[in-house]
């Protein structure tokens, strides 16, 4: 069984001290008997494949449409230090309470409770961690070991590859769909993140930067940046572009030069690449082949305009990358029974939580007026 003992924490509190996120899951991702966890956070630091992308995407999209926050790579960087030094954090609660084998593999409700209170601090809505509301609909159903089940089903399909990672997020929302988990709609938001994320590239490289159809290229002898396109590339000019492009490229020479300087008691001295998956050496697994223990089991297509049937679509449609289709599908959707159901659900929880809040907020304004006449009392006796 693997476990952490005191001398991999200090390892790891010297990297979460310096800010080394490369590191620090590097760290994680190498010790025996670890649960993936590491390997797939190392991916979201280095961009360079697809569930690491498609996570990166699809925080950014739920910061900037459900916050209303678009950070720069700077402030994602630091959101990550941050995150890091929580994780680190539980990590040390598991080791006093005797269980290194936890602070090795940290339940589930840690590392959620990591990335939430990191999300806070930066001002961005918790549920931009991508399996974050799959996670709270299985506890719903059936409690901390079924959140738990999702998790280890999602760090197993990280390693069969990018499809895999994808459906299987998709058939878990269908899976746990209800009233606060809207499967249709969580998996349209990961459609449209996987469909960035496949042209992203990776944040490795700090001399190119963008996406694989617009991307800027640094000159490293004229010290210019081009803008460089499948029509042409044209020197920058812009000074606000270029600083900003600066920026980034610093961002990264930081973490690069981060990522050689390796703690005396690290036996790592190799960086983990991203595992080869599935998909890029032999077909993919088709449904109704080998499965996890604990995975939702395989649906088959409904009748033509069932809502299975919808669902099956929708997520052909995520996978393809195909955002026409999604709006399409959507639409058939919303005029089913069980969308109305789920819109009017929605609208009561809206309401509820207003009128909560209500309460909350005339509850309060009661008890500064029954304070008042004291207060007053005791000003007129002066």
């Amino acid at each position: 069984m693997g476990q952490l003992d005191e001398q991999d924490i200090r390892v790891l509190s010297h990297y979460a001290e310096k800010g080394n996120r490369v590191l620090y899951w590097n760290y994680l991702a190498q010790r025996p008997g670890n649960d993936g966890y590491g390997l797939l956070a190392l991916d979201v630091v280095r961009n360079d494949n697809m569930p690491g992308a498609v996570a990166n995407s699809y925080a950014q999209v739920q910061a900037r449409t459900v916050s209303g926050r678009s950070l720069t790579e700077r402030e994602w960087e630091m959101f990550g230090q941050d995150l890091i030094q929580r994780d680190l954090a539980y990590r040390q609660v598991m080791m006093a309470k005797d269980r290194p084998d936890q602070a090795l593999n940290l339940p589930v409700e840690f590392v959620q409770k990591a990335h939430d209170e990191a999300f806070q601090k930066a001002e961005v809505t918790v549920d931009a961690w991508t399996p974050r509301q799959l996670l709270e609909a299985a506890r719903r159903r059936g409690g901390e070991a079924e959140a738990q089940g999702v998790w280890r089903n999602m760090l197993n399909s990280n390693v069969l590859g990018a499809e895999r990672f994808v459906k299987t997020l998709a058939d878990t929302a269908y899976f746990y769909n209800d009233g606060p988990l809207h499967a249709f709609a969580y998996v349209s938001d990961l459609g449209r993140a996987s469909a960035a994320a496949s042209t992203s590239l990776a944040l490795t490289n700090p001399n190119v930067i963008g996406d694989k159809f617009r991307h800027y290229r640094y000159d490293m002898d004229s010290g210019h940046w081009h803008l460089t396109s499948s029509a042409a590339s044209v020197r920058e000019r812009d000074p606000t572009r270029i600083e900003s492009l600066n920026e980034i490229r610093a961002v990264r020479m930081e973490r690069q030069e981060k990522a050689t300087q390796f703690h005396p008691g690290d036996p790592h001295r190799t960086i983990m690449k991203s595992p080869f998956t599935l998909a890029d050496v032999q077909p993919t697994i088709e449904p109704g082949g080998p499965a996890f223990a604990g995975t939702p089991p395989t649906r088959s297509r409904g009748e033509a305009g069932s809502v299975d049937d919808l669902f099956e679509r929708l997520t052909d449609a995520a996978m393809a990358k195909d955002d026409a289709g999604m709006r399409l599908v959507t639409r058939e959707y919303m005029a089913t029974d069980e969308a109305r159901q789920w819109l009017q659900e929605g609208r009561d929880h809206l309401q509820a939580e207003r009128l909560a809040a209500q309460q909350a907020l005339e509850a309060q304004q009661a008890a500064l007026l029954q304070a008042a006449p004291v207060e007053r009392g005791h000003v007129m006796s002066l």
